[in-house]
């Protein structure tokens, strides 16, 4: 749902803004039991929004 495969990319505030509401909204409503993912250190994408976005090419599964 949330994520990039290649060029796409689907963020929290895409999936806000196709739901009529914000960001944190999309992510505080995940269910507990959905797996975590912890991104380290660079790259980050520059959205063109005046924030940066991490990238998954680095990460770690939460337990």
């Amino acid at each position: 749902l949330l994520g990039s495969d290649g060029d796409e990319r689907v963020s929290a505030e895409q999936l806000a803004a196709w739901m009529g509401t914000i960001n944190y909204e999309v992510v505080s409503r995940i269910h507990p039991s959905q797996p975590r993912f912890v991104v380290e250190g660079e790259p980050h994408a520059d959205t063109g929004k005046g924030m940066e976005t991490p990238l998954l090419t680095d990460c770690t599964l939460m337990e």
